[in-house]
């Protein structure tokens, strides 16, 4: 519960975070927030190591108070790396899809399965050690279905400098207890990389039909554009 008085804080945006630092499992929250006059209120469940990032706090009606972002961070151990003394590629997978599905229920509300996974690019080595951040955010909310980006950073463990290690694209499918998809609520981007994953989240989609035999290529008038000329 916070109380933020105008006579002590200055004009401007804030960020509030949420961590949890326990290892035992999902613990439930609630925020109340009283900021300039205005009242906020959340609450939710959050992963062990995990932090959740709320903004803005403006004091203004016209911008909406949400989660911006979601990081699960956690540490390299020796039994997770290969010979090389590096993480193991399957390894740091299933940490990805682990926070790629958490952003996707949380999304949706609704039971999430893994549908595919479109991309992904292991930039560099994970070394034994290593304080690893993976953030994943739903790019784009189809009918059932829901294409999360995931970023995956390490630290330096004297400069605390982050370095971008690994990227993925996942699907993910909203379903209910019968394992039937459901429909889902669409997302609206408002930065410039959400816009930007926004868009070309559709013309992965529909090159994702095309290898699949689901689309005709001449259907596809997205993907078309890149290769016709204006």
């Amino acid at each position: 519960n916070i109380s933020w008085p105008a006579m002590t804080a200055p004009p401007g945006d804030y960020l509030i975070q949420v961590n949890c630092f326990s290892a035992s499992g999902p613990t439930n929250y609630t925020l109340d927030i009283s900021f300039f006059g205005m009242t906020y209120t959340s609450s939710g469940e959050i992963q062990p190591f995990e932090t959740i990032t709320y903004g803005p706090l403006s004091g203004s009606k016209s911008l909406e108070f949400g989660i911006i972002n979601r990081q699960i961070t956690d540490i390299v151990l020796p039994g997770e790396t290969n010979p090389l003394g590096n993480l193991f590629g399957g390894e740091l997978l299933a940490r990805m899809d682990r926070a790629c599905s958490i952003a996707a229920r949380r999304h949706s509300r609704r039971i999430v399965v893994t549908a595919s996974v479109n991309h992904v690019a292991f930039n560099k080595a994970v070394p034994v050690g290593s304080v690893v951040t993976i953030e994943a955010k739903v790019s784009r909310a189809f009918k059932s279905s829901m294409e999360v980006y995931v970023d995956v950073w390490i630290e330096d463990r004297e400069s605390q400098v982050r370095s971008k290690v690994n990227e993925g694209i996942y699907t993910f499918v909203a379903v209910d207890t019968t394992g039937t998809p459901v429909k889902i609520a669409q997302i609206i981007p408002e930065t410039e990389l959400e816009k930007q994953r926004y868009e070309g989240a559709l013309r992965r989609k529909q090159l994702s039909l095309i290898l699949s035999g689901k689309m005709k290529p001449s259907e596809a008038t997205e993907l078309k554009a890149l290769f016709v000329e204006k």
